[in-house]
């Protein structure tokens, strides 16, 4: 295909996605998707302080290091921009109860968890245009699995994140000085590894929780997509709590936590577009499939 013919085909494929963006957008507001963006907002917030009890206590129990802790506070930091500071005095106390209050986290963990993949099975859902009505034990047994799976991909990435660390540290000691500048990719190592893990996981929602069946190849472009603007959404979200305080200012010491809701907020809304999006594309592949093969029956007929 010559240059020019690859060029426009490029940018073709580009307005189609952009057009069916465009729609995703405006079918999650007539879904009532920003009201259940908030309900999953409401039920993610209140997972976090027990999601941090049963997290910490496993790095405790099985790893028992202080420098993966450290990692995770990091982590933890980047998925959530401007709390860092209430991530760190969270996780302080939470290390200082978590022999305590295991059982008693895990429980309260447990009931928000089942509640908020509930809801984002319910707005996924309404987003494929599919009833979402599972037998109850099976809604609730899924809905603890993804549960394991996110907690199984957060530790995945800290333990990685540690390893990168570990590397970086032995590195130092040995190469020659000059040779340090080249570690300066370290800064993007850590915000590549918040992307994927969050690619992940937006995919592992979008290909599980519909019901009905959905193939890889349907979600891989809503999940890159997906991806992509929660990562850039992410980066102007955390510049602007960085050089801006004027929300710390008029909210006063919950400014944090107000900080810190708007973001679930913002990217619950995001993974219901990405939903939509996923559902546009696939109907809009489908309908593109079926209109070829339409025509390639005509022709032969007509020949």
């Amino acid at each position: 295909m010559p240059a020019g013919k690859s060029k426009l085909e490029t940018i073709r494929k580009l307005f189609i996605f952009f057009k069916i963006y465009i729609k995703a957008v405006a079918d999650t507001l007539k879904d009532e998707g920003a009201t259940r963006a908030a309900a999953l907002a409401f039920y993610a917030f209140f997972s976090l302080c027990p999601l941090f009890l049963i997290f910490f206590s496993v790095l405790g129990f099985v790893f028992n290091s202080t420098d993966l802790e450290t990692n995770a506070q990091r982590f933890l930091s980047e998925l959530f921009p401007g709390s860092k500071g209430f991530i760190e005095r969270s996780i302080a106390h939470t290390v200082e109860l978590r022999r305590s209050t295991g059982i008693i986290g895990g429980a309260i963990l447990l009931w928000t968890a089942i509640y908020f993949f509930t809801a984002l099975e319910e707005a996924i859902n309404k987003a494929w245009k599919v009833s979402s009505e599972r037998h109850f034990i099976r809604k609730k047994f899924l809905s603890i699995l993804v549960m394991f799976f996110v907690g199984i991909v957060l530790l995945v990435s800290v333990s990685f994140m540690s390893f990168i660390y570990l590397i970086y540290s032995h590195a130092l000691a040995i190469l020659p000085e000059w040779m340090n500048k080249l570690f300066l990719l370290r800064r993007l190592i850590y915000p590549l590894i918040t992307l994927s893990s969050a690619a992940i996981l937006f995919g592992s929602f979008y290909r599980f929780l519909p019901n009905r069946e959905v193939k890889l190849s349907d979600i891989i472009p809503g999940t890159v997509i997906t991806t992509a603007i929660w990562g850039i959404i992410l980066y102007i979200f955390t510049l602007y709590l960085n050089s801006y305080s004027e929300y710390a200012t008029i909210f006063g010491s919950v400014g944090t936590l107000i900080g810190l809701l708007t973001w679930i907020y913002i990217s619950c809304l995001v993974v219901i577009i990405g939903a939509e999006f996923t559902y546009e594309y696939k109907r809009t592949r489908e309908s593109q499939f079926t209109t070829k093969r339409i025509l390639e029956k005509k022709i032969q007929e007509k020949s």
